[in-house]
Order: structure tokens, then sequence, then C-alpha cells
């Protein structure tokens, strides 16, 4: 008896899976579109201490240095995402690094992920030195991209879902 009623469930979540497949599909592409419609990028400078509204976001540069490893020199900026009322909402640590190996530099972008928007900071210049500590900035706020990632993961279950035959 209580294989029939497994039976019936699964059958119910096979018949409906093409219907969570589309409806994936739906949240994926107004999450790329949304995206695409309303990315911001900007860039700026900021200095230590000091708030910046950068491509709407708000952020304090809290530490910048210079940090000597064995293969590499890493400047590192350490950035505080601001609210409205100047309460700190994240952090972000941005890095650009100089390998002994190379003379190119390589940045390593600050993330802040939350369920509305990814926000994501290139450092393109940074002053470490003390006294005159300040960063050059390029500011990504990505709206949507969680959304991408959520409609992707409903339309790969529900694909996974009506493969596997029905009971």
């Amino acid at each position: 008896m209580r294989t029939e009623g497994r039976d019936k469930w699964w059958n119910v979540i096979h018949a409906a899976s093409p219907y969570f497949g589309h409806l994936g599909l739906v949240i994926l592409l107004s999450a790329i579109t949304i995206n695409v419609v309303g990315e911001v990028k900007e860039q700026g400078k900021i200095a230590l201490n000091q708030k910046a509204t950068i491509a709407g976001i708000t952020l304090r540069l809290d530490d910048a240095q210079v940090i000597q490893y064995a293969d590499r020199q890493s400047f590192q900026a350490s950035l505080s995402v601001l609210d409205q009322d100047g309460a700190p909402t994240g952090n972000i640590v941005s890095m650009l690094e100089k390998f002994s190996t190379s003379e190119n530099l390589q940045a390593q972008v600050g993330i802040l992920s939350n369920l509305t928007h990814d926000i994501y900071v290139v450092l393109d210049e940074a002053d470490a030195t003390p006294g005159a500590q300040c960063v050059r900035i390029t500011v990504y706020d990505n709206p949507a991209i969680n959304w991408i990632w959520f409609g992707g993961g409903i339309l790969g279950l529900a694909g996974i879902f009506y493969v596997i035959p029905a009971m």
C-alpha cells in the first residue's frame, strides 16, 4: 500500500516536471534580461576612511596595504558597503597582485552577493604608501544574478525529473 502512494506522487512529479521546466526557463530568461538592462558599471577613487558612491553603491575604504609574499606582492583594499544610514552591510576585499615571474598585474575581484544583486569590485590602481592611501576601483552592480542560478536550477531539476521514468 505504501508503494502505491509513492508511485502516485512520483507520477505527479514526473507529469508536472515540464511545467516546472518552463517556469525555470521564464525565471532564467527574465533574470538575464533584468541583469543586462540593469547592470551598472562605474569607476571611482576613494581615500582611506572616506566614503564614495560608485555605481549607486556607497563604499568606505577601510584599509589599503601592501603584503609581500614569497612569490608575489599583493596590493589589498578592504571596503565596507554602507546602507543609506551609513551602517555597514558587508565587506569586500579586492586585490592587485604582481608575481615575481611576471611584470603583469593580476586583479582578484572582490564580490558581495545577496538575493537582489551582486557587487563586484575590481582594484584598478592602489597607492598604499602611508599618508596617501587611496585606490581607484571599478564597481559593477549586477541585479538578479542569483535569480539566474535559481531559474537554471529549477530548469535542470525539472529535466532530471522528466527523464527519470515514471513508476
